[in-house]
């Protein structure tokens, strides 16, 4: 007899279950949802977009040189909204296959560890060359710290 009670109620549990996902107002809570969960992922994809492509500029050089470079660094390090103590200015350099360089210009933390988020300054610049001056200063990995103080 208690298992056909038990039998019984689980019947009507479903079947009560069943009323309520299909009830109109159970799909529009759903879709409700759905919707509010769309709607922030796309603002919050469009917000980081934009940060990002704030932060990062572009230039093309026929000859870009340590002097233009070093310019670049110090007007952006004293408006730079995040403080750090020790100031040093990364330049990667990288061959493209267009026969170019490309500089990727960055900060760098008090680990040597460089700041690419969107919070930071960058600059990549595309060029045919690079003066000798600056050319004499890259590493064998194609990298040269600039330190600066604030």
């Amino acid at each position: 007899m208690l298992l056909a009670n038990t039998a019984k109620n689980d019947t009507q549990a479903v079947t009560t279950m069943k009323e309520i996902f299909a009830s109109p107002m159970f799909l529009n809570f759903l879709l409700g949802t759905v919707i509010i969960i769309i709607f922030l992922t796309v603002f919050a994809f469009i917000k980081n977009k934009k940060k990002v492509i704030a932060a990062t500029e572009e230039r093309d050089y026929e000859i870009y040189s340590l002097e233009e470079s070093i310019k670049w660094f110090q007007s952006k390090k004293s408006t730079s909204k995040k403080s750090f103590e020790k100031v040093k200015g990364c330049l990667l350099k990288e061959e493209l296959s267009d026969s170019r360089l490309k500089l990727t210009h960055c900060f760098l933390d008090a680990n040597n560890q460089p700041l690419l988020n969107s919070d930071y300054p960058q600059l990549i610049v595309k060029t045919v060359r690079v003066s000798q001056d600056l050319e004499n200063k890259f590493d064998a990995k194609g990298m040269l710290i600039l330190p600066f103080s604030r």
